[in-house]
């Protein structure tokens, strides 16, 4: 089967994000002590007074430094000598030029990770590990780790399930963005179209299934022809993202899809077959574009649904005004579907200055802390905290400002909180080829030859796409 260049670039663009970009294998110039080390996590007035200088990397994005500012202040209150300086590591691949860095000798003591880019750190030792530190600090509290979402928490570790390697900051699930002035317009106009038909009127809430939001879908399609907004003139319902990571991965997780046993590639099975055909069923019925046409453009007020990060509620609530909300995304397949899910967070560089080591850990420590959430919280940070403590949107500080909002959608059933794990049979380094390969096979099912419904290309069938991905998905991992 043919590759379009389009479907590759849209991969390579996508996933040089911060779920999904990982390094590859890198000569040291500093000496990892693994978990061979001393610590103290019982500091003394003479360790709270102390002189010294933490350097804190964080990304392009001027959010995180203000974040880290913040957080910063509350920590002076308990060191009042310590300094916190931040250093901002720019560039359009966030794990190269953290490599770069490494290899001039030039790290600041601390430095930010997704949990994605985490697999490419913790692989070439470039954090430090956290174990002795975790088991001094549940030594004095055998509840420490008990402070924290499990969910949130085991982001940090080896392969979400062994030492601690960073400490996540916040947490982040995928959500259902929606412009309400055209969905609560819709359920109207179908209702009073189709009274044997009618939508109940508040279908659209938090644990609405796959069916419910096709539902709405076909309410929307509708009302939207009725206006005159229709497909051939580029008016489609929902961004979708299904070529990022968290909700394709969703998908594949939500309708039983094996991708791999972890010997060999299994996509060929019902599971990916289903996820499929319901891409192409939005496609057909006008809900959604193809790879030839445009999105929804729900940012600039087009389009009715986004699926995307709980983050973003400060940026579209911006874009959309008082129109905005936001649900959980529907739910596939009852009890097996999960939500796309994914932290921020801090590690300690693995070569940083050993008389400063104690000190680093006090500052990730105090992040997590609550009085650490809250000042990040009041700084902007408006995603939910890794603190069980603070999981109440309605008395939490990172509620305030958007308790206007169903932020009970963000944390809804965490059980459901899923990142996709089927990579961690394979090197660090094959993760981003591993997604890429993923995304063009989205972009595959997702490729018709016009702009008008029904325009599917013969040549990409499901199964020659599916065919296709397991024998790309082979040819890079035997590289």
């Amino acid at each position: 089967m043919k590759k379009t260049l389009v479907a590759l670039l849209l991969a390579f663009v996508t996933f040089v994000s911060v779920f999904s970009v990982v390094g590859c294998g890198r000569k040291q110039s500093f000496e990892n002590p693994g978990d061979d080390y001393e610590v103290n996590v019982d500091m003394t007035d003479e360790d709270y007074q102390q002189t010294a200088t933490l350097t804190v990397g964080v990304t392009a994005d001027p959010y995180e430094a203000e974040l880290i500012k913040a957080v910063a202040e509350g920590f002076k209150l308990l060191f009042p000598n310590v300094t916190i300086e931040t250093v901002r590591i720019t560039g359009t691949d966030y794990v190269s030029e953290v490599d770069k860095r490494v290899k001039a000798e030039n790290m600041p003591d601390i430095f930010y990770t997704s949990e994605s880019e985490s697999f490419s750190f913790i692989s070439s030792e470039y954090f430090l590990n956290l174990a002795p530190y975790i088991r001094a600090e549940t030594k004095n509290n055998a509840d420490f780790e008990k402070q924290f979402v499990p969910e949130a928490w085991k982001m940090g570790q080896e392969n979400y399930d062994g030492n601690q390697y960073f400490i996540p900051r916040s947490s982040d699930r995928i959500v259902t963005h929606l412009n309400t002035k055209y969905t609560d317009a819709a359920i109207k106009y179908w209702n009073e179209q189709h009274p044997d038909e009618a939508l109940p009127t508040d279908i659209i809430k938090n644990g609405w299934t796959w069916d419910d939001f096709m539902d709405v879908c076909a309410a929307l399609r509708e009302y939207f022809d009725s206006q005159g907004w229709t497909v051939s003139k580029g008016r489609y319902l929902v961004d979708h993202t299904f070529t990022w990571a968290p909700i394709m991965f969703s998908l594949f997780k939500s309708n039983n899809a094996s991708i791999s046993d972890g010997k060999n590639f299994t996509l060929d099975n019902e599971g990916t077959v289903k996820t499929a055909e319901m891409i192409r069923e939005m496609i057909e019925k006008g809900y959604i574009g193809h790879t030839a046409t445009g999105g929804a453009n729900y940012e600039n007020g087009n389009g009715a649904m986004l699926f995307h990060s709980s983050s973003a509620i400060a940026k579209y609530k911006g874009y959309i005004g008082d129109d905005y909300d936001i649900v959980t995304f529907p739910v596939i397949n009852g009890d097996a579907g999960v939500f796309g899910f994914g932290v921020p967070g801090y590690g300690v560089f693995a070569g940083i200055d050993e008389t400063k080591r104690d000190l680093a850990w006090q500052f990730l420590n105090y992040i997590v802390s609550y009085e650490g959430q809250e000042y990040l919280a009041k700084a902007g940070m408006k995603t939910p905290s890794v603190r069980e403590d603070l999981q109440d949107y309605n008395t939490a500080s990172w509620g305030e400002g958007y308790r206007d909002l169903n932020l009970e959608a963000t944390v809804w059933e965490p059980e459901r909180n899923y990142s996709e794990t089927f990579f961690l049979n394979y090197a660090a380094s094959k993760k981003q080829i591993l997604v890429s390969t993923m995304s063009s096979f989205i972009n595959e099912i997702m490729t018709y030859t016009g702009t008008e419904i029904g325009s599917l290309n013969p040549e990409y069938t499901i199964e020659s796409c599916i065919e296709e991905c397991v024998k790309n998905l082979n040819k890079y991992i035997s590289k």
